[in-house]
């Protein structure tokens, strides 16, 4: 294959997943991180998720690009400040349907998900790795609705934020 030919196929894979975030219809922002990010490709960040009080929020989600994505709570300290799984412990559900149809659901203590806590501990993002946890299969054309419940809020004294996201793709 020659140069040019090779700068073609690399535009034409760049511009298709360019491509696939323009359907994205819904709420919140989809990014592509490019085909070469190594991991969260796409992100689509659903925006702040309080876990200091009761809430319920909707959300619509469409034409998702066709992955395995994770759902999940990105928290995030002051600079200086680290997150302690331990003292972060609201009680929250995650319920998504697809096209009306319950697709998963999780309902638990936050302090007892799947913590991956990002150096030097700052930041992290919490989920379920169970069977299904919060894992889901993103098909074209399907409509997607995410419901996220504060039952009990977190009492602790930690400052940070929360975002509700859900992550996939990448080459690792």
């Amino acid at each position: 294959m020659n140069n040019s030919a090779v700068v073609a196929v690399v535009v034409l894979a760049l511009l298709a997943g360019c491509d696939s975030v323009a359907q994205y219809k819904g709420d919140g922002k989809l990014v592509d991180n490019g085909m070469t990010a190594a991991k969260d490709r796409y992100v689509l960040n659903l925006g702040d998720a309080s876990l200091r009080s009761t809430t319920t929020k909707t959300f619509k989600i469409r034409d998702l690009p066709k992955e395995n994505y994770v759902i999940g709570i990105d928290l995030r300290a002051p600079e200086g400040s680290k997150i302690d799984p331990k003292s972060i412990a609201p009680v929250v559900s995650i319920t998504l349907t697809e096209d009306g149809k319950p697709l998963l659901e999780k309902h638990g203590r936050l302090s007892e998900w799947t913590w991956s806590v990002l150096s030097p501990g700052e930041r992290a993002f919490v989920y379920d790795d169970g069977k299904p946890g919060t894992y889901f299969d993103s098909h074209p054309g399907k409509n997607y609705e995410l419901t996220f419940v504060v039952k009990e809020p977190d009492r602790g004294n930690l400052n940070y934020t929360a975002s509700l996201v859900a992550k996939s793709g990448g080459w690792k």
